[in-house]
């Protein structure tokens, strides 16, 4: 199994990435080269240097200290979203796997509906993209039926 997922390519570049970013998040914990939101008028627009890695905005604010301090919010909204998902996702499975009938039938339709909407938009992106690789766009929270489906 170790070699199965060794060999996912898109598995190891997510990993990586997102390893990053997790260092990213924890070393602006403690560090960041410059105040995020203080504003300096001489480094308006100042392009990349040594002093500022990735230059600055049109306020002179340090756009490498931002994207540190903005990757901070983002893991705690992406680790939050997953966790809220997951909540209700257990509660709407084991209640549709526990009481079955009109209520699995209803929710489980509600479910699809709700699913099928970011399939429809990707597959009307790659229509206009010209490309057939809908399959690498879309993901499904698959947590309902799992529970749904192991209600024994």
């Amino acid at each position: 199994m170790n070699k199965k997922l060794l060999s996912n390519k898109k598995l190891i570049i997510g990993a990586f990435l997102s390893i990053i970013f997790l260092i990213i998040a924890l070393v602006s914990l403690i560090y960041t080269p410059y105040d995020p939101a203080a504003m300096n008028a001489s480094d308006k627009f100042a392009g990349i240097s040594f002093k500022h890695i990735m230059g600055c905005d049109n306020f002179g604010r340090d756009i490498f200290s931002r994207v540190m301090a903005g990757t901070k919010i983002t893991i705690f909204i992406a680790i939050g979203t997953n966790i809220i998902g997951l909540f209700f996702g257990i509660i709407i499975g084991a209640l549709t796997g526990y009481y079955g009938g009109i209520l699995d039938e209803i929710l489980m339709r509600f479910n699809d509906a709700v699913l099928a909407f970011p399939t429809c938009a990707c597959i009307f992106e790659c229509f206009w993209a010209g490309t057939d690789k809908c399959d690498d766009f879309t993901w499904y929270c698959i947590c309902p039926k799992l529970c749904k489906n192991n209600k024994e």
